[in-house]
């Protein structure tokens, strides 16, 4: 065969596979199921995609349930307004190049070399007794042979055609002083394509596709007119985050950047050529990025500026969670800043309790354990399970259960249900800290205030009885006394008030406020909590 320098082209190149029986169903949404190569496709996807990742979706979710809930978010009837806005932008034009590019690149570079399939399935048939074994028997058995599978061998394969078809060029051969020998020469030929292959391939295919060789000067390639413009620069900026752009200022890093554009629109280009983009993974691939490209838009634009907008922050509960955490309370700087941070954990609760609920639309139905989640259960039977594994006594069970409810469905009440009995098997398990944490939370997220009592009830006990420290003890009871005088633990607050190992400012007012004669308990000795602390602490109000 007469050696050349160029990348093979056969054409057509029209694998049109027929499904693989074996491609068994991961997951089935509604009346879709997903099989395993699409869930492959959809990771493949994900990996390579350009821009960055929303932090409130996907943020750290499984890969399943990134794939669930993109395909449930994309169902939603909001979403079509964002399909007819996304599919004619540039943004989206540029996408529809680079997606394929990379698998090109991938495939059919990187893996390939530029040797097309067929042409390694015939080569492999053709030598196939090369690649015969012999395994020998014993005394019982005879000698058996078989011949090692093309995908074991591939590389072998790939090689020799490649050695055949390409010889080492001059700008490899100009790093010798004098040429090893020939079997040395073509394993490190072989290193240097591989390590080089994006940017070999690319000035091949640019030569190959406008005749002449690729150019040295940025100005011949970019700029109004060229083979990148201008424009096409903008939708890549865009892609980088802001706090990074300030790196490809300088000439040499557009250079860069225009190189990535020049590989994405010729390899992408080749691609539909050899008719690479109508193979199934490939389409499978597109589906996907299209879909998560649209679902992006619809997180970003819609769903989280109407969360953000139901976002109100109880500033004296927050008070009281810096008091956990520091002792005091009134620093602006550091509630400022618990504020933020409670701020971005809510919202991501919101984001995630709204998109169970849309998930909740359609029936889910894992068909291979290794793909699953926890998100598909219905809260109440979760609920209900948990409470029953701890009536049992198997408190570690009921504290996973608890757990699954309290990460994955927190803003529903069964949710908020078990931030309470989550908190009070960590008691029991001399978890302190993250029972306060849990109680503190619920204080935060549940709307029914008649539950405040018993909260703070608890959180004061903790600090009583398992922690020894009373003053912390001393302003949770003081909120019961206060704010909560006739619950059914105001008493007992009270009681446990007057036993602490601290001396408190006044016996006798505490007294008389348990006879409820009408009489307050004077704090005035004692910095308490309070909304008037929070306006102190906060200005501009007492919600965030």
């Amino acid at each position: 065969m007469k050696q050349r320098a160029t990348i093979i082209i056969v054409l057509p190149l029209l694998m049109i596979c027929s499904k693989n029986a074996t491609d068994e169903g991961v997951v089935r949404i509604g009346k879709t199921t997903v099989t395993k190569s699409s869930f492959d496709a959809f990771e493949k996807i994900v990996r390579m995609y350009p821009t960055e990742a929303g932090a409130y979706f996907p943020a750290f979710r499984p890969t399943i349930s990134h794939l669930v809930e993109t395909e449930v978010i994309f169902r939603q009837k909001g979403v079509r307004a964002i399909k007819d806005s996304l599919k004619n932008t540039a943004n989206w034009q540029w996408k529809k190049r680079y997606f394929p590019a990379q698998i090109f690149y991938q495939d059919y570079i990187l893996e390939n070399l530029g040797v097309p399939d067929e042409t390694i399935a015939s080569y492999y048939e053709a030598h196939k007794d090369s690649f015969k074994v012999t395994v020998k028997g014993d005394s019982t058995k005879k000698d058996s042979t078989y011949f090692r599978p093309l995908t074991d061998v591939k590389r072998t394969v790939v090689d020799s055609l490649f050695l055949r078809m390409n010889k080492p060029d001059s700008a490899f051969l100009a790093r010798y002083d004098s040429l090893p020998e020939k079997g040395e020469l073509h394993i490190q030929w072989l290193q240097y394509v591989r390590q080089n292959a994006s940017s070999i391939f690319m000035k091949r295919l640019y030569k190959e596709t406008t005749g002449t060789p690729y150019p040295d000067s940025l100005s011949d390639i970019f700029g109004e007119g060229k083979y990148i413009t201008q424009a096409d620069m903008d939708v890549i900026i865009s892609w980088i985050p802001e706090t990074r752009r300030h790196f490809y200022e300088t000439p040499e890093q557009k250079r860069g950047l225009v190189e990535w554009l020049v590989k994405w629109k010729l390899f992408s280009d080749y691609a539909e050529k050899l008719g690479r983009n109508k193979l199934p993974p490939v389409r499978q691939a597109m589906d996907w990025a299209w879909k998560l490209n649209v679902v992006y838009c619809y997180v970003t634009t819609v769903m989280e500026p109407a969360l953000k907008s139901t976002i109100t922050i109880d500033t004296a509960m927050m008070l009281y969670s810096l008091y956990d955490e520091n002792g005091y309370h009134k620093n602006t700087d550091l509630l400022n800043n618990k504020m933020r941070v409670k701020n971005e954990e809510i919202m991501k609760m919101k984001v995630d309790s709204a998109i169970v609920a849309f998930r909740q639309k359609y029936t889910v139905t894992f068909l291979q354990n290794d793909w699953k989640d926890s998100k598909n259960e219905q809260p109440s039977v979760v609920l209900s399970t948990a409470d029953a594994l701890r009536d049992s006594g198997k408190t570690t069970e009921a504290r996973d259960a608890y757990e699954t409810l309290t990460k994955n469905f927190v803003f529903f009440p069964e949710g908020q249900t078990a931030l309470v009995e989550l908190a009070k098997l960590q008691t029991e398990q001399q978890m302190y800290t993250q029972a306060i944490e849990n109680y503190r939370k619920f204080l935060l997220l549940n709307p029914d205030q008649s539950k405040r009592c018993n909260t703070f009830f608890m959180i004061g006990f903790i600090y009583d009885e398992y922690l020894d420290k009373p003053l912390h003890a001393e302003e949770n009871y003081k909120w019961v006394l206060k704010n909560t005088p006739e619950c059914e633990l105001a008493d007992d607050a009270e009681f446990m008030m007057l036993h602490l190992n601290e001396p408190m400012s006044s016996v006798e007012e505490l007294r008389g406020e348990a006879q409820r004669q009408g009489r307050k308990i004077d704090f005035s000795d004692e910095e308490v909590i309070t909304e008037d602390t929070v306006q102190t602490s906060m200005a501009g109000g007492a919600r965030q």
